[in-house]
């Protein structure tokens, strides 16, 4: 049976459980294997079915001795706590299986899977066969064998296009980050690593579009934080860059405000409608 892209869920948040209840019709399935901590646990548990069989491999729940509420067996769910390591504990029924696969191997009855492989000049064509038609392993090969000498190995050098990443313990400010630019430049900016963000606009979340972008953005984990405060003063700049700090380090500022020019009048100065959407004195 082959899997699709539906059989798939993000597991670094919560977002697996409605993944798996939409999945399966609001049944949940049979049997989970976990090794999810905290309230990714518990997130688990909820996606058993009735008489569902729940296998905590995961020691961090144990050792931090995670609660369970009892309700959650109310649908007559089983938990079974296993620990993988106690399965290489001294004891014979290990040493017959590894004989047995020891003898596998001399016998030709164990074979290693059959092995594609690919130059690194054709990464393309090795990510084209992972759809599921082949059998065995795709390998990339990076350099020819070498002898079991101890030495360094060559440096190997792959062509590859730059990526932009950022880092999830910084923060990023975006001012005037709730238009249509900003919104698209924050999908970016966590695409691409970035999990500490602070939006600011003068009035606030105003439309259904930025409420369901924000509530996206926080169902995976993402830290979003709204300002109201107006940075065209140095005052509320700074004040604007001490909340982003409390996320941690600031790593970028983008300016992205716009003011309308209807809403001063004609004779005041220009220059001074451009100096109230920048961001001075930082």
């Amino acid at each position: 049976m082959l899997l699709a892209d539906s059989n798939f869920a993000n597991s670094r948040n919560s977002t697996f459980e409605q993944h798996i209840m939409t999945a399966t019709k609001g049944r949940g399935v049979d049997l989970v294997l976990n090794s999810l901590p905290g309230e990714l646990l518990l997130a688990s548990v909820r996606c058993l079915a009735k008489n569902g069989r729940f296998c905590e491999i995961g020691k961090l729940n144990f050792s931090n001795n995670t609660p369970l509420g009892l309700s959650l067996f109310s649908n007559n769910i089983s938990f079974h706590g296993i620990l993988l390591d106690s399965l290489f504990d001294d004891n014979r029924e290990r040493y017959d299986v590894v004989k047995l696969v020891s003898d596998g191997f001399k016998n030709g009855a164990v074979r290693p899977l059959p092995v594609t492989i690919f130059d690194d000049t054709e990464v393309e064509q090795a990510f084209r066969l992972a759809t599921g038609e082949h059998i065995g392993k795709v390998v990339l090969k990076i350099r020819d064998e070498e002898s079991r000498a101890s030495r360094l190995a060559t440096p190997k050098y792959v062509s590859a296009i730059p990526r932009t990443y950022f880092k999830a313990e910084k923060s990023y400010l975006l001012v005037g980050g709730l238009g249509g630019f900003g919104l698209e430049l924050t999908n970016w900016l966590i695409g691409r690593g970035a999990t500490k963000v602070v939006l600011t606009s003068r009035r606030g979340l105003y439309s259904g579009y930025q409420s369901l972008c924000v509530r996206k953005w926080k169902s995976r984990g993402i830290s979003i934080l709204i300002s109201t405060i107006d940075c065209s003063t140095v005052a509320g700049a700074t004040k604007n860059i001490e909340e982003t700090l409390r996320l941690g380090l600031v790593d970028g500022i983008f300016n992205l405000a716009a003011v309308s020019i209807h809403d001063y009048p004609i004779a005041r100065s220009i220059s001074l409608l451009i100096c109230m959407i920048k961001l001075n004195h930082l």
